[in-house]
């Protein structure tokens, strides 16, 4: 198993982070949701919206960049990008990555493998 470089150990902080903050901006932006449709509160709608929109696109960021540097697969990297749309899904998408190894350096040679040798 190889050592993962000062970039791979760097994503794998900030993908947790990140769909940490993402979760948080959801939470929040539910709750000025709330507040606009059944208090009658504007308030905290501009700030949530906001702050919400940056994390989402911030989040969606280090997913693609993440996509590159651990190596997933195609559907690895849409299943990302489709769980930071519902509410609060990022958590746990980042709990089953880590889990499954997704968030871990893969190694993938170019070309022919090395034959193995049967020792008798």
């Amino acid at each position: 198993m190889m050592q993962p470089t000062a970039w791979q150990t760097l994503m794998r902080v900030a993908f947790h982070v990140v769909a940490i903050v993402e979760a948080i901006t959801w939470a929040g932006l539910l709750w000025a949701m709330y507040a606009r449709y059944v208090l009658d509160d504007d308030g905290p709608m501009e700030f949530w919206g906001i702050t919400h929109g940056i994390a989402f696109i911030v989040f969606c960021v280090v997913a693609t960049v993440a996509w590159f540097t651990f190596r997933w697969k195609f559907w690895v990297w849409v299943v990302a990008i489709l769980m930071a749309v519902p509410p609060l899904m990022t958590v746990p998408l980042e709990i089953w990555y880590h889990r499954t190894g997704k968030l871990k350096p893969q190694t993938h040679r170019a070309g022919p493998q090395p034959a193995e040798t049967v020792q008798s």
